[in-house]
């Protein structure tokens, strides 16, 4: 079974009130494959969906490949570039901010000169996600960066018997990025948080846009296609180009993205399922739908894809 997760395939019911409006969508492959499927009626976020290209912590993820003792008390730095409106604070993260390794270690340097004296450290795991070790206290949580969908609002709060040290550390750590003396244009804040639990199984091995995950963990692929990607023998591939699009709120991109993905994607995935070679799962976060069968053709029904799966 190959699970491919696609984000904001499934719009939300936001843009299901203007579905009249949207311009007419070329995907007769997608459509033909959505008559097939076996679908499920679900609710996943963002984090959900991500959880399933990996098997465990992924703070144990993080320290083994820092070569740190698991034991060693640990939480995530993600940094970010804040825009404030008027009732929430818009969030720029992860691969959006295009970091470069060299610009990750001069900010973390400028972090670490300042964190010393706490006996804190901080390391760049990836450009786009970082990790304080030390004496951290424990008794608190907080949103994961992607739970957050690119809005900060008063929901988001860090809770728990220590919340109050750590909004402290993190108001000191973004005060710090705002100095003159370290201002850049690249990442203006900090959000701090615990860790996130991998769903998929041990073996799993995941492809696609994923930024999370070590090296030796996924299978990078630059071309988004199904010819190169079903030749890597990956059982999760993952693509957020339909959702940075609605996160953009760019129709037109989003549009774009998915005529790319019906033509790269969805057209050879139907030929190898209907020849019998293939059983696909595929995600969104309001529906997932199985593929096992096509044999039963008297079952299939019509559905023809407009911005919302069955």
């Amino acid at each position: 079974m190959t699970t491919i997760i696609l984000p904001s395939l499934h719009l939300s019911e936001d843009f299901q009130a203007v579905r009249d409006s949207f311009p007419k969508m070329n995907t007769p492959c997608l459509s033909r494959l959505c008559a097939y499927a076996k679908v499920k009626h679900t609710s996943h976020n963002t984090t959900h969906l991500m959880a399933n290209t990996f098997s465990g912590s992924l703070k144990a993820l993080a320290l083994r490949d820092l070569d740190l003792p698991l034991s060693t008390p640990a939480c995530f730095l993600s940094p970010v570039m804040q825009h404030a409106d008027m009732h929430s604070v818009q969030v720029i993260s992860g691969a959006d901010l295009s970091l470069s390794w060299t610009q990750a270690h001069r900010i973390v340097n400028v972090i670490n000169d300042f964190i010393q004296e706490d006996g804190l450290i901080a390391h760049v795991y990836r450009p786009d996600l970082w990790l304080m070790t030390g004496e951290l206290p424990t008794c608190w949580n907080a949103p994961d960066i992607w739970s957050l969908n690119g809005r900060v609002n008063g929901n988001d709060k860090i809770t728990g018997e220590d919340a109050s040290a750590i909004s402290k550390l993190l108001t000191e750590l973004q005060m710090l990025l705002h100095l003159p003396s370290t201002e850049n244009q690249a990442v203006n804040s900090i959000w701090l948080w615990q860790d996130i639990q991998g769903l998929a199984d041990a073996s799993t091995v995941s492809a696609g846009a994923i930024s999370w995950l070590p090296d030796d963990k996924i299978i990078p692929i630059e071309d988004f296609s199904w010819k190169s990607i079903k030749n890597t023998h990956a059982t999760v591939i993952y693509c957020d180009t339909l959702q940075k699009a609605i996160q953009n709120q760019n129709m037109a991109q989003w549009l774009e993205k998915l005529h790319l993905l019906e033509a790269e994607l969805f057209q050879p995935l139907l030929e190898d399922f209907l020849s019998g070679s293939l059983k696909v799962c595929l995600m969104s976060e309001q529906r997932t739908l199985n593929f096992s069968s096509w044999h039963r053709f008297w079952q299939r029904r019509k559905w023809t894809y407009q911005g919302f799966l069955p």
